[in-house]
């Protein structure tokens, strides 16, 4: 047991660092496109789509750099898949919700058609920088799309816009938001160099495939900002805050996280991955598509039915 309680050190002291620096990088991020007179709006979705998203990006690069690319996969993959289930079942566990607003509606395809995009690109065997320049043209497509969208289309926008001006405490200096998007980067970029080897080290002891560990250990561990920010929506009964930060950090994960991480170093693509997790990651997507389309709200059966599925998915994992 004792080789195990420095990695578990390195895994909690990195997840810390990923989380601060997170927070730090969207903080300053706002505060600098408000200043810039960027739409608060489209300031705070694509900020929180981002910056949620940044410890992924962290971890996935990290990783892919240092020769490990399994690991890499399997956390935009892993996140995906426990951001559409676990996340969004403790949010309905928390407290049921109805995410009726037509951001939801309008994403959820939008999210089911580039995770089916993803999958049929990765069948070639290896995601390279086709798949990456493909995803960062999606993703800036989508933001101009959200920069064109008129604020007084969607009221929940709106609330996701406040909930992240909420969180701005400090003075307004110009100072202080650089520090903050500066100081972010380098904490998420220290917090994944971290993270990562503790991560790697406990799934070497335990002698589990690199994929596994990306699946599991890593994936859930970068999702901590979205569990945060699940979290504290329950609280409001803000449900279109839960499912719009879901679809936003899964966008992001897909189209931005992996597709710069393949620009960077092609990322091989396991027969194993083709064949279990992208389908389990596009199923994920569809029950919550399934979900939305009632009048009803997601209720707590059907939370607990999302997070009892994810862990069946993680128990298979094994096999």
């Amino acid at each position: 047991m004792m080789q195990f309680i420095f990695p578990a050190f390195l895994v909690t002291f990195g997840i810390v660092l990923l989380t601060v620096g997170a927070e730090g990088l969207v903080e300053g991020s706002l505060r600098l496109s408000r200043r810039l007179g960027v739409s608060p709006l489209v300031a705070g979705l694509t900020v929180v789509a981002f910056g949620t998203s940044a410890p992924e990006l962290g971890v996935s690069l990290s990783a892919a750099l240092k020769g490990v690319s399994d690991v890499a996969l399997g956390n935009v993959l892993g996140s995906n898949i426990a951001n559409a289930l676990l996340i969004v079942g403790i949010g309905a566990m928390l407290r049921p919700f109805s995410p009726h607003s037509s951001l939801v509606r309008r994403e959820l395809p939008v999210l089911l058609g580039v995770s089916l995009v993803a999958w049929a690109l990765a069948y070639r065997g290896v995601l390279t920088e086709l798949f990456g320049l493909l995803g960062l043209l999606t993703f800036s497509g989508y933001i101009f799309y959200l920069y064109r969208a008129k604020e007084g289309e969607d009221e929940s926008l709106k609330e996701i816009s406040e909930e992240v001006k909420k969180s701005t405490g400090l003075k307004n200096s110009f100072i202080i938001e650089v520090f903050l998007v500066v100081g972010g980067l380098i904490a998420l970029f220290g917090g994944s160099k971290v993270f990562l080897k503790g991560a790697l080290n406990i799934g070497y002891l335990l002698g589990v495939p690199e994929l596994f560990i990306g699946l599991t250990l890593t994936a859930v561990g970068t999702s901590l900002p979205e569990i945060a920010a699940t979290v504290s929506a329950a609280r409001r009964g803000q449900g279109d805050i839960i499912m719009g930060n879901v679809i936003g950090s899964n966008l992001a994960n897909l189209c931005f996280v992996m597709a710069v991480t393949s620009i960077f170093t092609p990322i091989p693509v396991p027969r194993l991955a083709l064949i279990r997790d992208f389908p389990v990651m596009v199923v994920s997507g569809g029950l919550l598509f399934l979900l939305v389309q009632k009048k009803t709200p997601i209720s707590r059966f059907q939370g607990g039915a999302l997070i009892l599925f994810y862990f069946i998915y993680v128990f298979f994992l094994k096999y």
